[in-house]
Parts: structure tokens; C-alpha cells; sequence
């Protein structure tokens, strides 16, 4: 599951994230995003470079309510790049203005490991639980 960034959350409640109607992307980075202290693209350290790398837009974005788990879950098309020569640990899903110095970030997944990949494909496929999603305190 990935964890939004605080000051995303807050940025949704102030419409300035729109998740289904703004371009978000997802960026590779070996560094570890900081959820407390992140805002912009621009925040972030480690973003990987080179090797067949680009950011990716995500895709048929949803949003969904689950009434079981008091949740709203976060979809997306899953993604993929192909020849990748690279190695990263963490995914960001960023929203897109074209200058990382106002696009906000989002939501973090940490792999659990460093991600080594040599001319191949990775591909991200989205768990049940979404990109991410927002939990209603029980």
C-alpha cells in the first residue's frame, strides 16, 4: 500500500490536487521520500536517470469507495517500462505540471529493496488497495 504524503491529503482538501483530472506520474528514485517533509517533485532526492528511464503518466484513473473497509481506493493502469538499465527501491506518483518546482507529490511505495533491473522490463502492477488509498478512522 502506498502512503500519501501529508501535505498531499491537504492539498486534495484545497482542490489543488485533482487525482482523476490532473496529470499524475510515476518517478523512480533510490533515495527515500519523505511523507512529513515532501511537497513538490522538486523536494525529492534520488530520482534515477539514464538507462531507458522516463517518467510515466498513469492511466485509466479511478476512484472507488470500498463500504467493507471504510476506504477510498486510488486505481490506475499499471506500468511498465521496457529496456530498463537501472536500480531504484522506492515509487512516487507525483501530480504533473511540467516544472517539478509546483507539481506535488502524492503517494510513496517503498519495494522493501534495492530494484536492480539490466535491460529488462519492470513493471508495476497496482495491488487491490490501489495507487494508494484514504482510510476512514474506525
Amino acid at each position: 500500500m502506498g502512503q500519501i504524503f501529508n501535505e498531499a491529503l491537504t492539498s486534495v482538501v484545497k482542490g489543488e490536487i485533482d487525482y482523476l483530472n490532473d496529470t499524475m506520474v510515476v518517478l523512480l528514485t533510490t533515495d527515500a521520500p519523505n511523507i512529513d517533509d515532501d511537497t513538490y517533485i522538486s523536494d525529492l532526492s534520488g530520482e534515477i536517470t539514464g538507462g531507458g528511464y522516463s517518467r510515466k503518466t498513469l492511466a485509466s484513473k479511478t476512484v472507488t469507495t470500498d463500504d467493507t473497509n471504510n476506504r477510498t481506493i486510488l486505481g490506475a493502469a499499471d506500468v511498465q517500462w521496457t529496456a530498463l538499465t537501472n536500480a531504484f527501491r522506492y515509487i512516487v506518483v507525483a501530480q504533473s505540471t511540467g516544472v517539478d518546482t509546483t507539481s506535488r507529490v502524492f503517494a510513496t511505495h517503498d519495494l522493501g529493496s534495492t530494484q536492480t533491473i539490466d535491460g529488462g522490463t519492470y513493471d508495476i502492477t497496482w495491488p487491490t488497495s490501489g495507487v494508494a488509498y484514504i482510510q476512514n478512522p474506525s
